[in-house]
């Protein structure tokens, strides 16, 4: 079950970085035009929903026990694998 919880933890501090890039996109639109502003906060809502889709995923996996871990481990797999793309498809495009 240690390995387990570090697990969490790591993904975890995964999902807090990607929020660190939200919060830089956020940043941006606020000084972009109101045309690219659009386009920011269109991403930017999508990049939160997927967020929160991932850390509730995380949550039920860390809440898991032993024997139905791994099942939650793949759910949240899943879920955190689009956030990450997701987020790097936007630093991308509004770099």
């Amino acid at each position: 079950m240690a390995d387990n919880n570090a697990y969490a933890e790591q993904m975890k501090a995964k999902i807090d970085e990607w929020s660190a890039e939200i919060d830089k996109l956020q940043a941006q639109a606020r000084q972009a035009g109101a045309q690219a502003r659009q386009q920011y906060d269109t991403q930017i809502a999508e990049l939160k929903q997927r967020q929160a889709e991932a850390e509730a995923q995380w949550k039920k996996m860390q809440g898991a026990g032993e024997a139905a871990f791994d099942d939650m481990r793949k759910a949240f797999e899943t879920s955190y694998h689009s956030f990450a793309e997701a987020t790097r498809a936007a630093m991308e495009r509004f770099r």
